[in-house]
């Protein structure tokens, strides 16, 4: 046994050793190009700090309406709705409002603050940076309820807005303001 493996690694040796080595010039190359798409935001899940508050009825422009400056999110093929609404579900997200340019238009992002999904389909004229507006309604409750109930609502401290979330995050459907009792689910 050991005289083969003498004899196959001296017939090795010899082979190598008999090859010329090769040169740049003989050796040719073709570089591999494959096309990706550039990475964006919109093709992940990222979480930031956002400042969060919350509108219905009384204050929305025009006042006592549910009309939204982008019904139907323009077209595109998301959870969007013709007027202000929704249960905050990931195939019903409640209407949130942001700075007009800041977030895309028919995004939708978690707030697990709320347990709630919410898509960009409102404009926030008072809000800056990264400020989502959070939709209550108050259809036929008094003015001074809903705008208490905003208030209640609204946090001292940024919260966790998750972007591009995955559908399967918890939800909690109870109403941030229900109109028919007046109820505010913050106090």
């Amino acid at each position: 046994m050991r005289i083969r493996a003498t004899l196959v690694a001296t017939i090795l040796t010899a082979l190598i050793v008999a090859l010329p080595a090769p040169t740049l010039a003989a050796v040719s190359y073709r570089p591999l190009i494959i096309a990706l798409p550039a990475p964006t935001r919109a093709s992940f899940t990222f979480t930031e700090p956002a400042r969060l508050t919350f509108y219905g009825r009384p204050d929305n422009d025009p006042a006592h309406s549910a009309a939204i400056a982008f019904p139907g999110c323009k077209g595109r093929p998301t959870a969007c709705h013709d007027r202000a609404g929704g249960a905050g579900t990931w195939a019903n997200p409640l209407t949130a409002a942001a700075p007009e340019g800041s977030i895309t238009t028919g995004a939708r992002i978690y707030l697990a603050y709320l347990h709630k999904y919410v898509i960009i389909e409102d404009t926030c004229a008072g809000c800056t940076g990264r400020w989502l507006d959070i939709w209550v309604d108050g259809a036929g409750a008094p003015d001074n309820r809903v705008n208490d109930c905003e208030f209640a609502a609204t946090p001292a401290a940024k919260v966790s807005a998750t972007f591009n979330p995955p559908s399967t995050l918890a939800v909690d459907t109870t109403p941030i303001f229900n109109p028919t009792t007046g109820r505010c689910a913050f106090g």
